[in-house]
């Protein structure tokens, strides 16, 4: 949906809403195929953080329309992938050490739709995943790189034994 990747002059490109029409499209398509009962989710960019990318406000307007068709989860994340948002590499040091990268983002979204939201990147503590869950921000957390690194990790934050992991720096399991 970036106007930097989509550079399409016909109904598929150029404004927010022709960029749109795919992801909306193929939502409904699916939606046809597989019924009102099945679960559907998509996981979306709250921004690519490219100049003349996709921006924060047009990503609000993708999920509300999502919303607004009845999608049944909506992931929210960011970056590309060329330069996925939670990868250190050359970023400030305040987002490095925050957690949550999109938290700020997700708060925002939540007043717009009730969808049942995920937020993925940058989750590092067990009480931030518990305070972001509690105050509603969000109906779900997502661990991908944590997963891979723990492969234990569900199973240890509900028995307690781990608080707090590091995605870029693994424990020593050998």
């Amino acid at each position: 949906m970036s106007p930097i990747s989509n550079v399409r002059t016909d109904q598929w490109g150029g404004s927010l809403s022709n960029r749109a029409r795919f992801v909306l499209e193929i939502y409904r398509e699916i939606r046809s195929q597989v019924g009102a009962e099945y679960p559907i989710g998509i996981k979306i960019n709250s921004a690519d953080f490219q100049r003349g990318g996709f921006t924060e406000e047009a990503s609000m307007e993708v999920i509300r329309l999502l919303g607004n068709q009845g999608i049944d989860l909506i992931e929210i994340s960011g970056g590309t992938y060329e330069k996925p948002a939670m990868i250190q590499g050359d970023r400030k040091k305040s987002t490095i050490a925050r957690e949550a990268y999109f938290l700020e983002y997700i708060k925002k979204a939540r007043k717009l739709i009730k969808t049942p939201l995920l937020l993925t990147g940058g989750f590092r503590s067990v009480s931030v995943m518990e305070k972001a869950l509690e105050d509603g921000h969000l109906d779900m957390v997502g661990l991908a790189r944590p997963f891979c690194l723990y492969p234990n990790l569900a199973n240890q934050i509900f028995d307690g034994s781990i608080k707090r992991f590091e995605a870029s720096n693994p424990p020593n399991r050998y």
